[in-house]
């Protein structure tokens, strides 16, 4: 039998899945900019967001051209 998980468990892979996106973007923007720390890719593409939810889905929207 399948036990439901909690909100807890849902949203903690959620967030861990929208980090998961935003190192991967910041990893790829990383490749053409040498020298610039990692972290500030991060925070500069997520704008200082600090919800990670948030930050990947306006990452997502800005690469698909939905941005506004």
């Amino acid at each position: 039998m399948k036990v439901a998980k909690s909100v807890e468990e849902r949203i903690r892979e959620a967030m861990a899945d929208a980090n998961a996106y935003i190192d991967k973007r910041a990893a790829e923007v990383a490749k053409t900019c040498p020298g610039v720390p990692l972290g500030s890719i991060r925070n500069s593409i997520t704008r200082g967001i600090r919800c990670a939810c948030a930050a990947a889905l306006l990452i997502a929207e800005e690469s698909d051209g939905r941005a506004a």
